[in-house]
């Protein structure tokens, strides 16, 4: 059973605790203590494995508390994570860290993280219990033979070769002299390739010269006490171990050789690498301006821990059974997404467990059909599944190319120890520009918004000016019959204005609360571009330019003519406001079942870049040399349109050639 101690000087908070760990932890339990006092108390009394500390608490914060848990050697090892109310407090953070805090965690508390972090936690506890107690074992073995060889050079030769640690020998000049066979079972060795060769020769390259500068001092000195080496191991990774050594002396006091022990710190070293490569991608959502930038900090943290010569981070989209590649490095392909089909990554997010599959496997698995090679095969392969947001939603994988041994069990049991952490850091980076862009396009759209009411608000004024103005202008009894007519036409055509934007506004405000009816019915489209032209013909335009229809084939359609006609009259007058001279012609054509209507005016065209921006509500291309009319809703009204009848809508243009809008329907539906 796990005993987790949360320190809270509030109640609600250690209620909220209890119930997310309940979730999470089918055995466990949890210690309460509303003060620093007491917590270190029941820290004494009851040896939890990880303590929950609140930082503001009255009489002894959680710094003090944790400054004082810390310098209690019986409860100084227990993972501590601070809990703090401001997420992006870095000085908090730093000063946590100076005394002795393992992990934080900000509120509001996510459900997730938490989990997550107190799984860490348990996980780096246990860790950090079996490797004290191996070298408090350690340490006494080494304590004792050492006492032992310096009582007698004899014992020491005799425990020398049949100790269960690995000793070494070596000679004035650095080469080996001897070595048990502990020592050869640790390093890969047989007796033969060792003897005569220079001990520094197996050193890692950073090491070598450490060993050169410090070898005289130990011969001088005597003896030597925990000191550090990487030492290369038969098949050519490097092992961390720690030395314990002394020197042995001839009768006359001269050199004779050196008598060591040393003990493989592999593990307890990449504990703490893991430790701190966990803090520190938890820690990059906050301290990275992007997802890119997060990647790079992930890719640099895992390389201190694992080969990631050939890694790639794959999240996976169900909608279009396609791989992105938000993280690659590979020395063989190069791509920034891939179908899933039957890839290895695939069958990890099917199976939802990882898979080490070396050459051998790989052509096993290809034979029986459960997955498809993509790219250039490797040696070996290793994935394990990225969770994000509680779900598997991408992989974690990485390979090599020339060596069949490069990951092995362990390589694939850490990779799943750190893959929920770097999944919670997507997944929160991934919410924050989300965020972001949502924030941009509320900004956006308030913009666009007030220039509508203000554009609006103008429109209305324009038309409603001359209708009252006129109208006033009507009453005078000595107003001639000629100039009657011409009044009641500009009336008349100030009040159709004003229609046509009320008309707009009704229309905006039904799409959006989805509201737009569509009533359908058989439709001759010949005979309806036909009464349009009618219509732009009696309204006597500019004589600069003309209005054509084009040649029709006969066709019916099941749609609705009055939409149908909404769109292709917005779009005729759209092109009247942006061509001084030439033509505007109109029609459409039929192809494959699509009747495909079109409106070519020779105006002064669209710029390019407001392919998707034209037919958003409230857009209008703004001109200083032309006094822009319209609402800005007119486009937007037609695209939804066109998709209520099954249709799209798209346009064409070219700057100072013209521009031409098409509009296409099913014709049987």
């Amino acid at each position: 059973m796990n005993k987790i101690l949360a320190i809270d000087d509030q109640e609600d908070n250690l209620v909220v605790y209890e119930a997310i760990l309940s979730n999470y932890f089918p055995d466990f339990k949890l210690l309460k203590a509303r003060s620093g006092k007491e917590g270190i108390e029941k820290a004494l009394e009851e040896l939890p494995d990880v303590i929950l500390l609140d930082i503001i608490m009255p009489e002894m914060d959680g710094y003090e508390t944790c400054r004082n848990i810390k310098s209690i050697e019986e409860i100084r090892h227990i993972p501590i994570v601070l809990i703090t109310a401001v997420k992006t407090d870095s000085s908090s953070r730093i000063k946590g860290l100076d005394i002795g805090a393992d992990s934080f965690l900000a509120k509001p508390i996510d459900p997730g993280e938490f989990a997550a972090q107190v799984k860490v936690m348990l996980r780096i506890k246990y860790a950090e219990d079996k490797l004290r107690a191996e070298k408090e074992t350690l340490e006494e073995t080494v304590l004792e033979r050492t006492n032992k060889l310096r009582e007698s050079e004899g014992k020491y030769k005799a425990l020398y070769e049949n100790a269960p640690l690995s000793y070494q020998s070596l000679n004035e000049d650095g080469s080996f002299r001897d070595v048990n066979p502990t020592w050869l079972s640790t390093l890969g060795y047989v007796r033969d390739e060792i003897i005569g060769k220079k001990f520094e020769d197996l050193l890692h390259p950073k090491w070598k010269p450490h060993f050169e500068k410090h070898f005289p001092v130990f011969k001088k000195r005597g003896y030597v006490h925990d000191v550090e080496f990487k030492i290369r191991h038969k098949t050519g990774h490097y092992l961390d171990i720690m030395f314990e050594g002394c020197i042995g002396y001839n009768p006359d006091g001269s050199f004779k050789e050196t008598y060591c022990v040393f003990q493989d710190i592999t593990t307890r070293i990449r504990s703490e690498r893991i430790k701190d490569v966990l803090f520190n991608i938890s820690n990059a959502v906050i301290t990275t301006e992007g997802l890119k930038e997060l990647m790079d900090l992930i890719q640099k943290e895992l390389a201190k821990i694992i080969d990631t010569s050939n890694l790639y981070i794959a999240l996976y989209d169900s909608k279009t059974d396609m791989f992105s590649l938000p993280l690659i490095l590979d020395e063989r392909d190069q791509m920034t997404s891939f179908p899933a089909d039957k890839t290895f990554s695939k069958y990890v997010i099917e199976t939802q467990k990882s898979l080490l599959a070396d050459k051998y496997k790989v052509k096993e698995m290809i034979k029986s059909g459960e997955v498809d090679l993509i790219g250039t095969a490797s040696e070996i392969w290793l994935g394990v599944p990225l969770p994000v947001e509680g779900e598997i939603k991408g992989v974690l994988a990485m390979q090599s190319y020339t060596d069949i041994n490069a990951y092995d069990e362990s390589d694939m049991e850490l990779l799943e120890f750190i893959s929920e952490q770097v999944g919670i850091s997507i997944g929160r980076k991934q919410a924050e520009e989300d965020l972001l862009v949502a924030l941009d396009m509320a900004k956006e759209s308030d913009r666009l918004k007030s220039a509508f009411l203000a554009n609006v608000s103008h429109e209305i004024r324009t038309p409603l000016n001359s209708i009252l103005g006129f109208s006033d202008l009507m009453t005078d009894p000595d107003l001639e019959d000629d100039e009657k007519e011409k009044y009641k036409k500009i009336i008349h055509s100030g009040g159709s204005q004003l229609l046509t934007i009320i008309d707009d506004i009704i229309n905006i405000s039904m799409i959006e609360t989805g509201q737009l009816s569509v009533y359908k019915s058989d439709v001759d489209p010949a005979l309806l571009l036909d009464n349009i032209h009618k219509y732009y013909k009696t309204l006597n335009l500019s004589a600069k330019f003309e209005i054509k229809l084009n040649p029709c084939p006969e066709v019916s359609i099941f749609s609705d003519e009055s939409r149908i006609k909404q769109v292709i009259t917005n779009l005729i007058t759209n092109a009247i406001k942006n061509t001084k001279d030439g033509e505007i012609n109109f029609g459409y054509t039929v192809n494959n079942e699509v009747l495909k209507f079109y409106v070519r005016d020779t105006g002064k065209g669209i710029p390019a870049g407001f392919e998707n921006m034209l037919f958003e509500r409230f857009f209008r291309i703004e001109d200083s040399t032309n006094l822009v009319q319209g609402t800005g809703l007119g486009l937007a009204i037609c695209k939804a349109i066109a998709s209520a009848l099954d249709g799209e809508i798209w346009f064409e243009s070219e700057l100072g050639v013209g521009t031409t809008f098409f509009f296409t329907l099913p014709i049987t539906n």
